[in-house]
């Protein structure tokens, strides 16, 4: 039997979209750091970093430069954050957040 072209470039397709899937699944609940400028809170519960959009856990209280646990709206802004992160259905959302206070712009 003689294989073509498109068989095997269905095949291929269909190979990378197994993988693809594979990694969303392997990712979901992982939980990834980071670290970045933080330069806005939205109302909504968001917060700004480096340009990306993350969504803020409403259990999670941030630790601002001085050590102390504040509400996100208490944080000064700009502030050098460590974060961590998880990949939901609604996109990622921050699950701890910490002031750097070493770190001055």
């Amino acid at each position: 039997m003689k294989t073509t072209r498109k068989e095997l470039l269905i095949f291929a397709m269909i190979v990378c979209l197994m993988l693809a899937g594979a990694a969303v699944a392997l990712s979901a609940g992982h939980c990834f750091q980071k670290t970045g400028w933080m330069t806005a809170i939205a109302k909504d519960g968001g917060v700004e970093i480096d340009g990306k959009g993350y969504g803020l856990d409403p259990s999670i209280l941030p630790v601002d430069a001085r050590g102390r646990y504040v509400s996100p709206a208490q944080l000064a802004l700009p502030a050098f954050v460590h974060f961590q992160f998880v990949y939901t259905a609604r996109g990622p959302i921050i699950v701890r957040l910490k002031v750097d206070p070493n770190v001055r712009r």
